[in-house]
């Protein structure tokens, strides 16, 4: 245990040597308290508290609405969408209909057919346009009963919360957001040069002549990583939570639930830059990949998976599509689904997605397990 230990610390050392590392830290410090500094609690004309932006003028309302809106789609979810299907897809072919009558109306009078076509043709369009309010107003109802059965179980569920309270938490939910994107972008260059420094000539071999497992060097060197990561999240956390807390006077401390959330995707994206520099011994190479798979292939991903939701709302059928999001989302783990769970996790809204979690837990054990056999059998 001790050797283990030594070699976590070991991770620190090596750390204070790389500006990037530092770079990051001072990074999420700076973040964590200009997040704070963006914000001001405000009083609207009722006497309401909420909280705004710090550079914005005088309001009747805050981040409150945003809350009320997330919460809206989280208890409305599927079964709302499924019930509005129907009526939009009438109301979409109605309003093809209507616009067809209209065209061939519009023709008919350019062209100066006979009076009769002309006049049966404006019947048709009247008839056409009615038959357009008609499935338009049906829809809006709909809508409307759904919206109001929603902000009704909003009201009921959070009766103890007040307006400032989901302001903080919807503040605290965005800066969770853009904190995940700052620190992973920054953790990528940090952390992929972690394994190919050590397995550089001179530095593994003080190790291994050493009475040391080689299973203790690799999974120190991994969990010192993430140490240092977790250390200067939780510091980010802190600032921003206490900075939010004294500000507003709200302390939210479901706020630290998403750091679980947040650690867990730095473990995943740590590993599969673990694993290209245990391979190929390059921290240039492990950057590259880190970054391709953060962006490029989670960008393709996501790009997907809209798609097929934009396809799927406008009841426009696309077995592809429909096969290689779900395929997507059962292959790779899904990084922004992460970053949505974490988020979430900040707000009191009962929703938790656990497929991106159980993916990305089958990733994490492929790759710390064929990286560590393949440190077994590399000759020092």
């Amino acid at each position: 245990m001790g050797s283990f230990l030594a070699i976590v610390g070991d991770t620190w050392r090596q750390s204070k040597q790389q500006i990037v590392f530092l770079l990051l830290i001072a990074a999420m410090g700076l973040f964590s308290v200009a997040w704070v500094l963006s914000c001001r609690v405000e009083v609207t004309r009722d006497g309401t508290y909420v909280l705004w932006l710090a550079f914005g003028g005088k309001v009747d309302g805050g981040f409150e609405s945003l809350w009320d809106a997330q919460y809206k789609e989280v208890l409305s979810g599927d079964k709302a969408r499924e019930k509005l299907r129907g009526p939009q897809r009438e109301l979409r072919r109605a309003d093809e209909r209507a616009s067809r009558a209209e065209q061939q109306l519009l023709v008919a009078r350019v062209q100066e057919a006979a009076p009769e076509l002309k006049q049966r043709m404006q019947t048709e369009f009247e008839a056409a346009r009615q038959d357009f309010e008609a499935k338009k107003r049906s829809f809006q109802a709909v809508a409307k009963e759904l919206d109001d059965s929603a902000q009704l179980a909003v009201e009921t569920r959070s009766a103890g919360v007040s307006a400032l309270d989901k302001g903080v938490q919807v503040w605290m939910s965005w800066g969770v957001m853009y904190l995940v994107w700052l620190t992973m972008f920054g953790f990528i260059a940090a952390c992929s040069g972690y394994f190919p420094s050590m397995l550089a000539a001179g530095a593994v071999d003080v190790l291994v002549a050493k009475p040391v497992r080689r299973s203790e060097i690799f999974f120190g060197k991994y969990v010192g990583g993430l140490v240092l990561f977790t250390a200067a999240l939780g510091f980010a956390f802190v600032v921003m939570f206490a900075g939010l807390g004294f500000k507003t006077g709200v302390w939210h401390l479901r706020f630290f639930a998403a750091m679980p959330v947040i650690v867990f995707s730095a473990a995943l994206i740590y590993a599969i830059v673990a694993w290209v520099g245990i391979i190929t011994r390059s921290t240039p190479l492990a950057i590259i990949v880190g970054y391709v798979y953060y962006v490029i292939l989670e960008g393709v991903v996501w790009l997907l998976q809209g798609l097929d939701q934009q396809l799927s709302n406008a009841d426009i059928e696309s077995q592809w599509v429909s096969r290689l999001s779900e395929a997507s989302r059962w292959v790779f783990p899904g990084f922004g689904r992460l970053n949505t769970a974490a988020t979430a996790a900040v707000l009191d809204v009962p929703v938790f997605d656990s497929q991106p979690l159980l993916v990305g837990a089958g990733w994490l054990l492929l790759l710390l397990g064929t990286a560590y056999l393949w440190f077994r059998r590399l000759d020092f």
